[in-house]
């Protein structure tokens, strides 16, 4: 292995929940970074809960 990466196009489909609002999801790649926001519905919103971190 030489430790060249290659470049080119790259797509990979993930089917999104049902929680999701499809229709305001957005996508923006910046430095080599790829953000998504992915909104969620009203309904969801409100089955909110917290998970703790544990430090280790």
């Amino acid at each position: 292995m030489t430790g060249r990466r290659g470049f080119g196009q790259f797509q990979r489909t993930v089917p999104l929940p049902c929680e999701v609002r499809p229709d305001a999801v957005k996508a923006r790649f910046k430095k080599g970074v790829l953000y998504i926001t992915l909104p969620k519905t009203d309904p969801a919103k409100e089955s909110r809960r917290r998970i703790a971190i544990e430090a280790g």
